[in-house]
């Protein structure tokens, strides 16, 4: 019996300048059955003249323009393979991804889902490896999130290949609750945990993929492989990361209220870790509003946040206009 086939999942949008580098370091990993999916999101540009140049290798698929979750749910819905995996198409994959994670999939058949560490290519050329890693300030990123890990070699063949690799095994569901470490281009799925309550959210630009990969790690196991598999690129063009920190932090509270916050098995048991999160990004949108100048939507969001400061307790009670005087007096 071969290896399991995959089918890899590019959503794109006006990236003709740069989707070759995505496809490219797809096709050079990939196996006969393998199949590459490119979801164009309704681009504008020259996309479609240039995904034609692969012929056959690829299959495109043109829809509307839906935003990043719709993309890549249509993309799931035309994969016939088990193992499903993305890439964003400004971004590429290391050698060596696919095939690592084809056969840890394939050994660990419990497994959901694996990810892993990416590296970060700047617009000077500058590249950062271990990007979690280096976000939240440990060199074990894996080991704090899921304790110590077993050497990747002891699981897969060619274990020279993998010397020095660390896999950890076991439940991030509470862990995504405070860090946001899945990215989906070091993501492989297995098709068989999907379901109508494991889709991307279409409402979101931003954060899509914290929602749908803490919702589908409630299925069971999954590994993180302590190493880069994936790198992302920062770029003059279009990127959602160009996003305002007010409607960042909206999304984020959004995506606790909806995952977190309706789990009624996990509120008996971490409601309180469950709250304190939920009041640090209330926070951080209060002070983001008041940097700003939102007043009417910095009174709102006090009326929902628990416990305020002494300094927001205040402005919950006092009308907009007094704020505004006291504003241009005090500055």
């Amino acid at each position: 019996m071969g290896r399991p086939a995959v089918s890899v999942v590019i959503p794109t949008y006006n990236r003709a300048k740069i989707i070759r580098r995505a496809v490219s370091s797809i096709l050079a990993q990939c196996d006969e059955n393998d199949e590459v999916i490119i979801v164009d999101d309704g681009s504008t540009d020259e996309t479609e003249r240039v995904i034609s140049d692969y012929g056959n290798k690829v299959i495109y698929h043109r829809i509307e323009n839906g935003g990043p979750g719709h993309a890549r749910n249509v993309g799931i819905d035309m994969a016939r393979n088990d193992l499903i995996a993305f890439l964003d198409s400004d971004d590429e994959w290391i050698p060596g991804k696919l095939r690592m994670q084809r056969d840890l999939m394939d050994r660990r058949r419990d497994l959901v889902f694996c990810c892993s560490d990416l590296a970060t290519r700047y617009m000077d050329g500058k590249e950062e490896e271990r990007t979690n890693c280096r976000h939240y300030g440990t060199r074990y990123f894996g080991e704090k999130l899921l304790g110590p890990g077993i050497p990747l070699s002891n699981i897969l063949p060619r274990k020279n290949k993998y010397d020095g690799i660390v896999v950890h095994i076991g439940d991030i569901y509470l862990p995504l609750l405070n860090h946001i470490f899945v990215q989906s281009n070091t993501v492989m799925i297995r098709r068989g945990f999907l379901g109508d309550d494991t889709r991307f959210p279409e409402d979101l630009m931003y954060h899509e993929d914290w929602e749908f990969y803490s919702r589908l790690s409630k299925k069971g196991p999954v590994a993180y492989i302590d190493c880069d598999t994936a790198r992302q690129y920062f770029h003059d063009g279009p990127q959602l990361d160009n996003m305002s920190m007010v409607n960042i932090y909206k999304i984020r509270i959004k995506v606790l209220d909806r995952v977190w916050g309706t789990d009624r098995q996990f509120l008996n048991e971490h409601g309180n870790r469950f709250r304190k999160r939920l009041r640090e990004q209330r926070l951080l949108l209060v002070e983001e509003l008041f940097d700003k100048g939102m007043l009417k939507e910095l009174k709102e969001e006090l009326r929902k946040t628990e416990n305020p400061p002494l300094k927001y307790l205040i402005l919950r009670f006092m009308p907009v206009s007094i704020i505004n005087i006291l504003l241009r007096i005090f500055g």
